[in-house]
């Protein structure tokens, strides 16, 4: 949840720098530029660390099932299963 808030606050900070862009001297846009290319570059590295973090989690999971294909296998059979079973449920 924090980062969503944290991500929320940088666009609407962003926002607000938009808004007010026009009303801006050359020197005053100057720093919002520079304000805003600050923004973009922790946008960015946030985005390559949340890539690399579901790649690794992605990658661990991978390597379990590969190592335990039996509880892969049983799991997605009983999880067929539950599923089934609530479907001809609702039908009835």
């Amino acid at each position: 949840m924090d980062k969503e808030k944290e991500k929320e606050k940088i666009m609407s900070e962003i926002k607000t720098l938009r808004d007010q862009l026009f009303d801006l001297s050359d020197d005053e846009k100057s720093g919002v530029a520079k304000r805003a290319r600050v923004y973009m570059q922790e946008i960015g590295d946030r985005s390559r660390e949340v890539f690399h973090k579901a790649k690794d989690r992605a990658s661990k999971a991978d390597d379990w099932a590969h190592s335990n294909p039996w509880k892969v296998a049983g799991s997605a059979i009983l999880a067929g299963l539950l599923i089934g079973m609530l479907v001809r449920r609702n039908k009835d």
